[in-house]
């Protein structure tokens, strides 16, 4: 009976001692091209930190000189470096006055969260650097109730340390928070039509209504 040569080629395997790195460089070469397949096409290809980041700035001249965005966005989350009571020129305001440090430095923190369209409300956690503590606990009882709306619900901590980058420098806070969901990725709900008798408000979305806008 006449064997086929496939048939016939499998009585010629190759030795046990050689199957094993065989097999080792066959996944050598078929991982290589998956990787290059990806990198090539895409895939799952890691995104570069150019598309994947948004930075905000108060125009500061050590911005550039020390390296740094006084905001950072990445996805739904914004991180906010510490900041000082400073100016607009980056003149520390209120020498001695740790209060007045404080509600400057709060205010310049709402300064960066607004280049993301976000607001106090939208902080999660606040880390409050102080070199006096009992002068920042004092302050912060009165400071932060006039920052936050109602009552603050944010995740708080407050730590004394022996000096800041700036020798007048008081206070300085830095704080993550959620960045604000794009209006046009919000649920449109489609107003109904009211009868022809009625007018005005309500709890409608209407220009007349009561709800947010």
């Amino acid at each position: 009976m006449h064997r086929s040569p496939c048939k016939a080629s499998r009585r010629h395997s190759f030795p046990h001692s050689l199957a094993l790195p065989i097999l080792f460089v066959a996944m050598i070469v078929a991982g290589g091209c998956v990787s290059h397949d990806r990198g090539r096409h895409g895939g799952d290809a890691p995104i570069t930190t150019s598309t994947a980041k948004q930075t905000a700035s108060l125009g500061l001249p050590w911005e550039n000189e020390f390296g740094y965005a006084q905001g950072v966005k990445a996805g739904p989350v914004i991180y906010v470096a510490g900041q000082m009571s400073l100016d607009d020129t980056g003149a520390v305001m209120g020498t001695g006055n740790t209060e007045t440090q404080m509600r400057q430095a709060y205010a310049n923190v709402r300064k960066v969260l607004s280049q993301f369209n976000a607001e106090m409300e939208d902080v999660l956690e606040e880390t409050l650097y102080v070199t006096d503590m009992l002068a920042a606990l004092t302050a912060a009882s009165k400071v932060r109730r006039e920052v936050y709306p109602g009552q603050p619900a944010v995740a708080s901590t407050i730590v004394q340390v022996q000096r800041l980058a700036l020798k007048d420098a008081l206070v300085e806070i830095r704080v993550t928070a959620r960045a604000q969901q794009a209006a046009s990725a919000r649920p449109y709900v489609e107003q109904q039509s009211q009868p022809s008798g009625r007018r005005g408000g309500g709890r409608g979305g209407g220009m007349g209504g009561g709800g947010p806008r």
